[in-house]
């Protein structure tokens, strides 16, 4: 590979990774376009009955993800880390960016990573263009009362502890109420 091109990819990676993650600003305050869609998406999964959607007064971590690559399955195995240390009270939703011709690999996917949560391989894209989603893996966590509160779009441990800090701090507030 040329200097300049091996230059090029660097300065890329270096300037372009941290744009991907954010914490939510008003832009994203009220993701009411997605969350009326919630109701209507077949969800599958182990954990569906009765399925909780937010806004229910839980934090939810929702998952975007592919079956294809290293770091989708460190971003799906971070989610079910996070929900065995928080138990019920976080919620957790997963959207496969798989076409539904892939439901039998997203599914063998998902048990292989031991992720027991609802999750949808939508027919169509309305839920992914209402979410903004157009690569993988992406993790955002919804606030109690459906405001995003934090925007990944390309899943790093930095943007793990991110989010743990966001969770911890709620919960912890609520406890010392």
């Amino acid at each position: 590979m040329s200097g300049r091109l091996t230059f090029s990819i660097m300065l890329v990676l270096a300037l372009g990774l941290p744009l991907f993650a954010e914490e939510a600003t008003n832009a994203h305050a009220t993701p009411a376009s997605w969350l009326s869609q919630l109701a209507h998406t077949d969800w599958q999964g182990t954990n569906t009955v009765p399925l909780r959607l937010p806004p229910d007064g839980r934090l939810y971590l929702f998952i975007g993800f592919k079956t294809c690559c290293l770091a989708n399955q460190i971003a799906v195995s971070w989610v079910v880390k996070e929900a065995d240390q928080w138990g019920d009270s976080l919620g957790i939703l997963g959207l496969s960016l798989e076409p539904p011709r892939q439901t039998q690999k997203v599914k063998a996917w998902l048990n292989a990573r031991k992720f027991r949560f609802p999750y949808a391989i939508p027919s169509s894209g309305d839920l992914r263009t209402a979410l903004g989603l157009q690569t993988a893996p992406a993790v955002i966590l919804i606030g109690p009362n459906g405001s995003e509160l934090y925007r990944t779009i390309y899943f790093t441990t930095s943007d793990g502890e991110k989010i743990e800090r966001l969770i911890a701090s709620y919960y912890n507030k609520k406890t010392t109420k």
